[in-house]
């Protein structure tokens, strides 16, 4: 599996299920929380994904770890992790999106 075969699997998602802008707020979300000052923060391992705690509750996040992951599962169950990483994945959508 490379990137082409990734990147055409997010077009056709993005396509048939219009969910581009989500993707694009999940991937903005997960980098958002970035510290420029101390060169950490961001979403560690996309923990995002586990609505049982820590990004997954935050009410900013509302609707990401169930409806954007949701759409995006299916491609990470293919892909992940042994050819792309989750956050590799969600950010790799926003640009394809």
């Amino acid at each position: 599996m490379s990137l082409s075969y990734i990147t055409a699997d997010i077009k056709a998602l993005v396509t048939e299920k219009s969910c581009g802008p989500v993707l694009i707020r999940l991937s903005w979300h997960d980098a958002g929380v970035y510290s420029t000052g101390s060169l950490t923060g961001g979403c560690p391992n996309a923990v995002m994904r586990f609505t049982d705690a820590g990004e997954g509750k935050f009410g900013a996040n509302a609707g990401l770890p169930d409806v954007a992951v949701g759409f995006l599962q299916p491609i990470a169950d293919k892909y992940v992790p042994e050819t792309i990483s989750h956050a590799d994945l969600w950010a790799l959508a926003a640009n394809v999106a």
